[in-house]
């Protein structure tokens, strides 16, 4: 029976436990709200949310601290569902992303990376490693990679306190202290 928000648990609840929501049947599953396609009632933006999310995060950071994205060098370390948005969404505000890697590698230009062909690469399934005009990086590599801006989007565990010391990303984000 619906409740007075129209929502019910046999129709709408959200998808709790992954790999078997619609996104994944391709078909609509009852109590399940996430993950349809667009054909069939699902949320038109839903596979690029969690990187906007993301980038509006930034967004907030900078401006509080002061930072300028424009110009910012951004490490992005997991090109796959979340990373590929940020690298997308970040140069929109003047952000050079110099660094990538997803778990076939990476790839490093200090003068950046060409993101259509970064964009190819990761949806294609080749090694960034491989990326025109840049240099090959290992994921603890990009982790300790001198940039402004370090977005960790990839699985959990990456950055430990066995390598936290060593992540050179610039706490330019740091919120200023009260004086």
């Amino acid at each position: 029976m619906s409740s007075d928000s129209g929502m019910s648990p046999e129709v709408d609840p959200p998808e709790v436990n992954g790999r078997t929501d619609s996104m994944h049947r391709g078909c609509s599953v009852p109590a399940v709200v996430t993950g349809k396609p667009v054909a069939i009632s699902g949320s038109q933006g839903r596979s690029n949310a969690t990187s906007a999310g993301l980038v509006h995060a930034i967004d907030l950071a900078a401006a509080r601290t002061g930072m300028k994205l424009d110009g910012c060098r951004v490490a992005v370390q997991g090109v796959g569902s979340v990373g590929i948005g940020a690298v997308d969404l970040l140069p929109q505000r003047g952000a050079r992303i110099v660094a990538a890697s997803n778990s076939r590698g990476g790839a490093y230009n200090s003068g950046g990376l060409d993101v259509a062909n970064l964009r190819r690469f990761a949806e294609e399934g080749v090694p960034l490693a491989d990326l025109p005009d840049s240099e090959p990086i290992s994921n603890a590599e990009l982790l300790e990679a001198d940039v402004d801006l370090l977005v960790p989007s990839a699985v959990e565990g990456q950055i430990t306190s066995a390598n936290a010391g060593r992540v050179r990303a610039h706490d330019r984000l740091r919120a200023p202290t009260a004086r």
